[in-house]
């Protein structure tokens, strides 16, 4: 994180926490060792489930400040799926 932290970048993406555990590790000794300065917030992948969204909190727990991306944890077919027995779909 220092060459980032020299370039100037006040919001760094860390990990994926919920991922593995080496990314969970990882952000928790960003945390616990105080490598953050105080000036830069630590930001953080996470799907939208439950128990991705607790593993990923219970990572950044102790941070001065961080930022939590969520992103949808559906796939395209998925969601095509969902429509498709739901109601019609209309292609242009």
């Amino acid at each position: 994180m220092p060459q980032v932290v020299k370039l100037g970048f006040k919001e760094i993406e860390v990990s994926f926490p919920a991922s593995s555990r080496t990314d969970f590790d990882f952000t928790r000794q960003l945390i616990e060792r105080r490598l953050v300065p105080d000036d830069v917030t630590i930001q953080v992948l996470t799907q939208s489930r439950p128990e991705l969204i607790e593993r990923t909190m219970a990572s950044i727990r102790g941070a001065r400040c961080a930022i939590v991306h969520q992103q949808p944890a559906l796939s395209l077919i998925g969601v095509w799926r969902a429509q498709r027995a739901t109601r019609p779909v209309e292609i242009a």
